[in-house]
């Protein structure tokens, strides 16, 4: 538990996103073999997390917002009816974001079939894991509204409950040679999607001999 309550408040205090994952410790109270005080022991732990994640985001933030004239600098999204009606508007970019970006459309397709193959095989456990802190970070998307779309890093949060459905299906699979052909098969798209990033393109490439440039006017040790 104090590892759990370090690295969790460290978590949460570095982005608030991280409690969404952390949901994942609310399981064992849907368990009956669990035992009474090791709830409360989880419970009293995850309170004094999201306790001072609380004061830190909404009452601190606000503050600097309010007392330094930071407006905007930290954002801490939109009301919920608005975050709702963005995302409505923006739905096909949305349902793209979530698509493509975590793991392009070959590993979408394997998260499907592991949520085929949760649901034939009844793994309550399993859904739990999937399910709390999926649907948990959803109330964050719905605050980011248009964020959402935006910004690909929003997805970071949905990328181990996802892997966690993918990881079910893979081994469902008997077969260890078609498991390695997923693997290949996502991992190459996803390379593949990528392969722009190897190289500078225009127009950043002039931007590598700037430096030369540069030096022929000015000194390195001048102060600009």
């Amino acid at each position: 538990l104090f590892v759990y309550f370090v690295l969790g408040w460290l978590g949460c205090m570095n982005k608030i996103s991280v409690a969404a994952t952390l949901t994942v410790m609310a399981i064992p109270f849907f368990q009956r073999g669990v035992a009474t005080d090791r709830k409360v022991w989880i419970a009293f732990t995850s309170a004094l997390i999201l306790l001072s994640v609380y004061w830190w985001y909404f009452v601190w933030v606000p503050y600097l917002n309010d007392e330094f004239g930071f407006h905007g600098h930290f954002f801490m999204g939109l009301p919920l009816i608005d975050g709702i009606r963005q995302i409505g508007e923006l739905w096909q970019p949305t349902l793209k974001r979530f698509v493509v970006t975590p793991f392009k459309y070959s590993g979408f397709v394997l998260f499907l079939f592991g949520l085929f193959v949760m649901f034939r095989d009844k793994m309550r456990l399993h859904a739990w894991a999937f399910s709390l802190p999926f649907f948990a970070y959803g109330l964050v998307i719905l605050k980011a509204g248009y964020g959402f779309q935006l910004n690909p890093y929003y997805v970071i949060v949905l990328i181990p409950p996802m892997a966690f459905v993918i990881g079910t299906a893979l081994a469902s699979i008997r077969k260890q040679w078609i498991v390695v052909v997923l693997l290949l098969a996502v991992v190459g798209e996803g390379i593949g999607n990528q392969i722009h990033t190897f190289s500078i393109r225009e127009p950043h490439r002039t931007m590598s001999s700037i430096e030369s440039i540069i030096n022929k006017h000015i000194d390195r040790d001048d102060r600009i």
